[in-house]
């Protein structure tokens, strides 16, 4: 890479085990490590660490406290990437997410709190730090 070009910078929400982890697992397997930051988001500090633990602590993947049901943290992110990874983000992989047996009124305010507008507001905090040919991807299981 010369010293012209920019590392690629990837978010992961909810990487720090399922669907999300093995998202990461990948790009850190595919990646090479001085052209590409993998932020591994995880609302756990320490289970985020123990994810980055299982994956052997991979150079390019650091482990990023966030919480996307919460504006505050979605906040410290932003300042955090501004502050340790240039303030540019290429992709973001929206796929923190929770379910809920329970069919009540608070169930459902906390999963559209998490599923839908933590994903709004995370897209829209972190829009302007997206490059010109920046991807947002929305994640979906069950």
């Amino acid at each position: 890479m010369s010293s012209t070009e920019q590392k690629r910078t990837i978010l992961v929400t909810g990487a720090n085990r399922g669907i999300g982890f093995l998202i990461v697992k990948k790009l850190a397997k595919e990646s090479l490590p001085n052209s590409t930051i993998i932020l591994l988001g995880s609302r756990d500090l320490k289970r985020g660490e123990d994810a980055l633990i299982q994956l052997g602590s991979p150079s390019n993947v650091h482990v990023l406290q966030l919480d996307t049901s919460s504006r505050e943290s979605i906040i410290r992110a932003k300042d955090e990437i501004n502050q340790k990874y240039g303030g540019q983000l290429d992709v973001v992989i929206n796929n923190a997410a929770i379910i809920r047996k329970d069919l009540s009124a608070d169930a459902a305010r906390e999963i559209f709190g998490t599923n839908y507008y933590g994903v709004k507001i995370l897209n829209e905090y972190l829009f302007p730090l997206m490059q010109e040919n920046g991807r947002i991807i929305n994640v979906s299981s069950r």
